[in-house]
């Protein structure tokens, strides 16, 4: 598995490095939104992708932008094209989940997904298909993906590794007190609840 990955990275690095800067950029962000959309992709390889071909600070910024973008066109995607089809439905799970995220505060949810664990598609869906306002999931996205990019990009690579690795687990939890503390102070600041 682990040569499956290296040939693969090395692919797209090729790719990547033959045809310039700008295209090795745009690469790097397709990779990224396709991940926010497509789930079953692995976010921590692309990032470290866009880290290894892009270096440190530009892949960072790209995996950043890349998942906000992407978590907005899921966000959209879900609010505008299916919310209707699905309130209609009879899904007594899935109704409970979106009540779930149309009540959580905004500095609830930005734990939540700044958490790396967290299925950020099913936020996405959750938050596209509730009654939240945008501006509550824009500022929970722009919040929680700083420390999930940033996670995975320099902390972590594999779940393993973070569970068993003790100062992995400490940065997770001042990522998450730190997330916490600014999305209280933009919501004391814009009050958004």
């Amino acid at each position: 598995m682990e040569q499956i990955i290296q040939q693969v990275i090395t692919v797209i690095k090729q790719i990547m490095m033959s045809n310039g800067l700008v295209v090795a950029i745009m690469i790097g962000l397709l990779l990224i939104i396709s991940e926010s959309i497509i789930p079953i992709l692995p976010l921590a390889l692309f990032i470290a992708i866009n880290n290894l071909i892009l270096g440190k600070i530009t892949g960072f910024i790209v995996s950043y932008l890349g998942t906000v973008i992407g978590c907005i066109l899921s966000f959209y995607l879900f609010r505008f094209l299916l919310s209707n089809y699905i309130q209609k439905k009879n899904l007594p799970r899935i109704h409970k989940f979106v009540d779930f995220i149309s009540s959580v505060k905004l500095g609830t949810l930005t734990v939540i997904m700044a958490i790396p664990f967290t299925p950020a598609f099913s936020i996405n869906i959750g938050a596209g298909l509730s009654k939240i306002p945008f501006k509550k999931f824009l500022i929970s996205i722009l919040i929680s993906k700083v420390f999930i990019v940033y996670f995975w990009g320099y902390v972590g690579t594999t779940l393993v590794e973070s569970l068993t690795d003790i100062s992995a687990l400490i940065k997770i939890f001042i990522m998450l007190v730190f997330s916490y503390a600014i999305s209280v102070f933009i919501n004391k600041k814009f009050n958004l609840d």
